[in-house]
């Protein structure tokens, strides 16, 4: 295998650069570790770093693995109705680990790649599947791709087939979205984990029933967590709308689209069905309400939770110190 390792490097970058890996990976007590989480649901142009050691990489500028050849191989004309797509980028992470016989998973990596692949979901109009990972030593570590491989993925109650193309300037609130995140203990991340879930499974389903109800329950568990089931509707308009407008004319606009929302989720839960104008309304809107479920979820994450009594007197101090 080693022999294999050399020939290859060899061939990729010439004999001197061969040695020089050769001669690093013999003096030093660290490899390099490559974590990947390819995802469904984004397509970009270029690599992008979301933070300082993680990137957003496109299919074409992946190394070549095993992986990268079988996700290049894209599905063309497919009788399946709903097959399943395939990834077209990847989330990466490389970090230094001790060298060892044995396999060692590095848990903190493999979150942190989890985490911001949750989080890209709160990109206007953004739906990120996570599809599968694989843990995989540097091209540059002896014996590299020959030394076999692996990975995992996961298993979804609805997949779709959204996929939205994004820019560099898409990205700007990644870094300071997960910086929050991290801080929060295990019990609410595992709420906004919940939430996030539901607001792209209402962007991935079909049914205008089903989206409408994912996507209401997501921010019921926003707006209402406290609520001991008292005047639930004005509530969720109430909160929904003071929290993230910013004029008077907003609050009006927001606090009916809310009303509207409740209503529609109302109606599917009491009867089961929406009648097809009302699909039509909801199909027309439906990006609209998700950038409203995404801005609060935002909000909440770069804020904390509020003071609701005060948002809903009016009273400034609603975020206290960490407004």
């Amino acid at each position: 295998m080693l022999t294999c390792w050399v020939l290859w490097r060899a061939n990729l970058v010439g004999g001197e650069q061969t040695q020089i890996d050769l001669d690093n990976y013999l003096d030093k007590d660290e490899v390099e570790t490559i974590y990947t989480l390819w995802i469904l649901g984004i397509e970009i142009e270029e690599t992008i770093e979301l933070l300082d050691d993680i990137k957003i990489i496109p299919i074409e500028n992946m190394p070549n693995s095993t992986y990268k050849e079988k996700f290049s191989q894209h599905k063309v004309g497919n009788v399946v109705p709903h097959f399943l797509p395939d990834p077209s980028c990847a989330i990466v992470t490389t970090v230094l680990e001790k060298k060892s016989d044995k396999p060692n998973v590095n848990h903190d990596a493999h979150s942190k790649i989890q985490d911001i692949s949750l989080l890209l979901n709160l990109i206007d109009n953004t739906s990120c599947l996570p599809y599968f990972n694989t843990v995989e030593v540097s091209e540059k570590t002896p014996i590299g791709p020959f030394g076999g491989h692996g990975g995992s993925g996961s298993t979804y109650d609805v997949v779709g087939n959204m996929t939205t193309k994004l820019s560099r300037s898409d990205f700007t609130d990644v870094q300071s979205l997960f910086e929050k995140f991290s801080k929060f203990s295990d019990k609410e991340q595992s709420r906004f984990y919940i939430i996030i879930n539901r607001i792209r499974q209402a962007k991935r389903r079909n049914s205008m029933e089903d989206k409408i109800l994912d996507l209401v329950v997501a921010l019921e568990m926003m707006l209402l967590e406290d609520n001991k089931r008292d005047q639930l509707k004005l509530q969720f308009r109430l909160r929904g709308s003071l929290l993230i407008s910013k004029t008077d004319t907003e609050k009006t606009e927001y606090f009916d689209t809310f009303g509207k929302l409740y209503d529609y989720r109302s109606s599917v839960a009491h009867s089961g069905i929406l009648d097809n104008k009302t699909k039509k309304k909801i199909k027309d809107k439906f990006p609209e309400f998700c950038n409203l479920a995404e801005k609060v979820c935002k909000i909440l994450i770069l804020n904390g939770k509020p003071n609701w009594r005060n948002l809903e007197l009016g009273i400034e101090d609603v975020f206290g110190a960490k407004r």
